[in-house]
């Protein structure tokens, strides 16, 4: 803190120290080659000032212009006093300084600091502007360009996976306390084992970079020797955005809020939270597609390095749709659980331990067994299995759980407008499911209309095909082939929709007008 007397001295000379820096701003910096002279005078005035002509020069200054300066004088000197704290201490005191970090960071010994240094590459820096070479064909150097721009981004992802490793993975590992081994997965995946392969696929890079001629360096075998490894993207992928929110829970802690932020000072790592460096590598496999096409694209057919160019690029469109197909599941997973949430009275196991998908909803009624009263519920058709629901009388938004059907023990049968033996009942757009195990287990289903019932056999249709692919029994369905060449899906759902009913008051309404 500064003193009395300090801030009285810069009181005196606060006038002279806005004279003689007054040409930093809008004036342009004094040649070297000045002679003595002038600095001689500007030295006498500054003298002059300070002794003679203060008065003077107090009477001119405004007030605001005093009380501005005694601001900054204050200021200056805190962040002094601030910065001589910062340069007697390192950061292996710092644990001491704040005693509420001693028992969470945990300082790595001088030999893990030099094991853990940036390993030197012979590859040369980045460059704005790479320079063009006049006798090489246009194609050729702009390949030259994408191979400088793969390894140089490369080094920096190489460099951003390190300071994740080292510095917030190694540090959460030696706090058991704070990070047990289910909130480390959750938090880093498997981001040690992208890491190392990175590592792999950069030294393939520097053996094979041709520093003279960057146009002839072979980057596709590289990448065609790591390609199965570039599978693990998919679990990373899919396990970010519970990383996310388990980061988002612990940053409102106080105690790991300064954890995080003084392993990012330890490992000098540049100012981003953690959140932002753990979707590096989401960002990071999105763009190898774009790099190794433009690569491609840049290649002459007759380069050595033509071949494994054109499989990486195959070989990493198929890893991207491997990604998005477990994004994909992922994320129809959890649409089941939250659908499951809403559903009141749930008995029996999850959604999700058969089914991976919703295929088809809407009312149904249905007859459970011979003899019994028909019921309209609320069905939803999914992989492997069918819930009846019914809604309720006041919150008709709200459902509750009545029964499960599993399908692979069953069969669907067609049934023809008219009268139906079986049920003693009168039939019209109805169908069966039979079980398989049980022969006098069946349940009759009517739908709305024709429409509705096409929809619902085509919709069993594609579940099987969902369940078991191609390798399903046509002979599950005991129906007619659909003639869907016809009849498109938007027209399906438009016919599918009841009749839309005039409304009973405005009927009575128009019959007192007319009375």
């Amino acid at each position: 803190m500064p003193t009395n007397s300090d801030v009285l001295m810069f009181k005196k000379s606060s006038v002279t120290t806005l004279s003689i820096h007054s040409c930093k701003y809008g004036q342009s910096e004094t040649p070297n080659n000045l002679n003595e002279e002038s600095t001689t005078n500007s030295t006498l005035s500054v003298s002059k000032a300070e002794t003679v002509d203060m008065e003077p020069l107090m009477e001119v200054e405004s007030e605001n212009n005093i009380i501005i300066t005694e601001m900054l004088a204050s200021l200056s000197i805190l962040e002094e006093a601030e910065a001589s704290v910062f340069e007697r201490h390192t950061f292996h005191q710092i644990p001491q300084i704040f005693p509420q970090l001693s028992g969470i960071i945990e300082v790595d010994s001088q030999e893990e600091i030099q094991a853990n240094e940036p390993m030197e590459t012979s590859i040369p820096e980045r460059k704005p502007r790479p320079i063009r070479k006049a006798h090489l064909p246009d194609i050729e150097n702009k390949r030259a360009n994408v191979i400088t721009e793969i390894i140089n981004t490369e080094r920096d992802y190489v460099k951003n996976l390190r300071d994740i490793h080292e510095g917030y993975y190694k540090q959460c590992q030696k706090a058991k306390d704070l990070f047990p081994h289910a909130r480390m997965v959750t938090l880093f995946s498997n981001i040690v084992d992208i890491y190392k392969m990175h590592k792999k696929l950069l030294s393939c890079m520097e053996k094979s970079y041709n520093l003279e001629h960057p146009h002839l360096s072979e980057f596709g075998v590289c990448f065609m020797e790591q390609m199965p490894s570039f599978m693990m993207y998919a679990e990373y992928c899919k396990n970010h955005l519970d990383a996310l929110e388990e980061w988002s829970k612990l940053i409102m802690v106080e105690k790991y809020t300064y954890f995080f932020e003084v392993c990012r000072m330890h490992q000098q790592m540049i100012n981003l939270q953690l959140d932002g460096f753990l979707i590096m590598p989401v960002q990071k496999i999105c763009r190898y597609p774009l790099l190794l096409k433009e690569l491609l694209t840049t290649t002459l057919p007759s380069h050595p390095d033509i071949k494994y160019v054109e499989q990486s690029v195959i070989a990493m469109r198929k890893v991207l749709d491997a990604i998005n197909t477990e994004k994909a599941k992922d994320e129809e997973e959890d649409k089941l659980l939250t659908f499951q949430r809403t559903v009141s009275n749930w008995l029996g196991e999850d959604l999700t331990f058969r089914s991976t998908q919703m295929v088809h909803r809407g009312d149904l009624v249905v007859i459970l067994e011979r003899g019994s009263r028909a019921k309209t519920f609320v069905t939803f058709l999914f992989d492997h299995q069918i819930i009846l629901c019914k809604k309720d009388l006041i919150r008709r938004h709200k459902l509750y759980y009545k029964e499960r059907i599993y399908i692979e023990t069953g069969m669907v049968e067609d049934v023809i407008d008219g009268v139906d033996e079986e049920f003693d009942s009168r039939v019209k757009h109805a169908f069966k499911l039979r079980s398989k195990l049980f022969e006098d287990q069946c349940r009759l289903l009517f739908a709305k209309n024709l429409a509705d019932k096409q929809l619902w056999l085509r919709s069993f249709h594609e579940e099987r095909n969902i369940a078991e692919g191609d390798q399903f029994e046509e002979s599950y369905y005991d129906f007619p082939a659909l003639n869907q060449s016809t009849v498109t899906q938007e027209q399906l759902s438009f016919l599918s929709q009841p009749a839309r009913r005039k409304s009973t008051k405005l009927r009575n309404f128009r019959g007192s007008i007319f009375a």
